[in-house]
């Protein structure tokens, strides 16, 4: 994701004050994010459906690297 959209959705996030956890399903819908930014917001929300707010951060990690993505795998290959 381009800087200028990190910042974009940062300072969106502020000015919704919305709570904790919600920011997943609100992520696509921020105006004035690049194509690309939107495809990396997508991607971080589907690696982040169905946590919870009270998850484990050790676990949350874990389901991401192991189960979700191909980073573990990629680092196991080095």
């Amino acid at each position: 994701m381009p800087i200028a959209d990190v910042a974009t959705v940062i300072d969106y996030f502020r000015a919704h004050d919305l709570a904790p956890g919600k920011w997943v399903g609100e992520a696509s819908k921020v105006p004035g994010v690049s194509e690309q930014g939107l495809k990396s917001l997508r991607n971080l929300q589907k690696a982040l459906e169905g946590f919870i707010e009270s998850a484990q951060p050790w676990d949350v990690l874990a389901k991401i690297l192991l189960d979700r993505t191909r980073m573990a795998a990629s680092v196991g290959a080095l």
